[in-house]
């Protein structure tokens, strides 16, 4: 159905580093441009089968190309705006050398703050609330 199509313009993989390379090539080769995004350090592609494993399949186009090209046609995300400070300082320590930051609006946050979230009774007992 897709080679029927007319070639497109940008074709954008989101979470490519937890595609497989084929499922990948699939609409690449019917665009003009490509934006592979994703996030190398976080879920590998999920591969069921041992043997495809084996021939090369674990690795995703993502991680292919960033090997290939030397980190030069890659950007690494710097700010992180989705959790709590001290949870994203073992993340940036362990998976991005220390280089993840987080973003002031979310640096303090905790669930309670989120809406719809109500506080348990035991906390405000027993924080005296």
């Amino acid at each position: 159905m897709v080679r029927n199509l007319d070639p497109f313009d940008l074709v954008v993989v989101d979470e490519a580093a937890q595609a497989i390379e084929p499922s990948c090539w699939i609409p690449l080769l019917q665009g003009r441009r490509c934006v592979l995004t994703g996030d190398m350090c976080q879920l590998a592609p999920t591969i069921m089968s041992r043997e495809a494993m084996e021939h090369g399949l674990g690795i995703s186009l993502m991680e292919r190309a960033a090997g290939l090209h030397k980190g030069i046609l890659s950007t690494m995300l710097s700010v992180q705006y989705r959790m709590h400070e001290a949870i994203a300082l073992w993340a940036s320590k362990e998976m991005y050398g220390g280089r993840l930051m987080s973003a002031p609006a979310v640096e303090t946050h905790l669930l309670l703050d989120s809406p719809g979230v109500k506080v348990p009774l035991f906390i405000l007992f027993r924080s005296g609330h």
